[in-house]
């Protein structure tokens, strides 16, 4: 029994390292990759506080949005006892891997829209708050 947890253990850190790609020199890893961009975290940032957790997500799209931005970085806190997860600072910018001009850096807290809302399964907001929750 404890023999498999260990196992377990190590395939799911193997896993982990093996999946998640680093960008800039391990600054950053990536998450998942969806249709519309790719989702990293900055490893350096992850701070726990009993079941919850905040991070910074790079969040690189595929396709320039209506607003210009090409990337963004969001500041993340994450509730693993519900499964929910909210943005707390927006910054956008004009190209990938937050580079180009800074569009915007939205205090959204300040302004009463960090709203906290559930991360569905199978999601890239599910498949963030999962990972970060179990190895984080």
């Amino acid at each position: 029994m404890i023999l498999k947890r260990i196992k377990r253990k190590v395939l799911t850190i193997f896993c982990l390292f093996f999946f998640i790609t680093p960008l800039q020199a391990s600054e950053w890893l990536k998450v998942v990759e969806a249709n519309s961009g790719s989702y990293w975290i900055k490893t350096e940032t992850v701070l726990r506080a009993a079941s919850k957790l905040s991070v910074q997500q790079l969040t690189d799209f595929k396709v320039r949005q209506s607003t210009g931005e090409k990337s963004s970085i969001s500041f993340l806190e994450i509730n693993c006892s519900n499964s929910t997860l909210r943005e707390t600072r927006y910054l956008t910018y004009s190209e990938n891997k937050a580079s180009g001009r800074l569009l915007s850096d939205d205090d959204l807290i300040k302004f009463d829209l960090a709203k906290w809302r559930k991360a569905q399964k199978n999601t890239a907001d599910g498949i963030l708050v999962e990972m970060m929750c179990k190895h984080f």
